[in-house]
């Protein structure tokens, strides 16, 4: 009886750590950055064609996003994240993306499933060599990140955070006067802001 109590205590013990470090999740979660696109009141795309036209095109605005898997995913990799070519290619299985262009400015957001944790961290170290000039860096919460932030001047703030968890990489760039892009997916994953920088 009393191997029985010790090991449901140990059971008990056990889970109450999973629970205060993100519920046990190895990796970013894609429903996450789903529900901080949903409390942005973006419009989810019915396909990879209707998210991205007119994505960048002048006066033609574009608040939306979209969550995909295989052929799909990887077309968001090589047609939105990769759009200048400035990466390497990468298989990606999974992914989730938010494209903003108003009036207030241009933002991009990704959420990657790599193969491996071995290549999200290579995917991580490039996109930060390609994406971030200076910065802060670091660990917290089991995850690892870069941010970095400036006010450009013309009231807009130019920001850049790119974090990995496990086989998972979030990315987010853009210039935009709205801070609540930035904050409000934070505020979802527990992550520190670029903004912070």
């Amino acid at each position: 009886m009393k191997i029985a109590r010790k090991v449901i205590s140990l059971v008990l013990v056990l889970a109450m750590a999973a629970g205060m470090t993100g519920c046990g999740q190895k990796n970013f979660s894609h429903k996450t950055l789903v529900k901080a696109a949903k409390k942005l009141d973006l419009e989810e795309s019915s396909d990879n064609e209707e998210f991205y036209e007119n994505f960048g095109v002048k006066n033609h605005w574009k608040e939306a996003y979209i969550s995909v898997k295989d052929e799909d995913a990887q077309d968001i990799y090589d047609v939105y994240v990769n759009r200048w070519k400035d990466l390497p290619g990468y298989d990606v299985p999974e992914a989730t993306a938010i494209a903003i262009y108003n009036d207030d400015g241009l933002y991009m957001v990704s959420l990657l499933t790599f193969e491996s944790e071995t290549r999200a961290k290579k995917f991580y170290k490039k996109y930060v060599d390609a994406y971030v000039a200076e910065g802060d860096d670091g660990e917290e919460n089991g995850y690892t990140y870069t941010i970095y932030s400036y006010d450009s001047g013309n009231g807009k703030f130019r920001m850049t955070g790119v974090y990995l968890k496990g086989n998972t990489v979030l990315t987010m760039r853009g210039a935009t006067s709205d801070q609540d892009i930035a904050e409000t997916i934070c505020k979802e994953f527990k992550i520190i802001s670029p903004l912070e920088y």
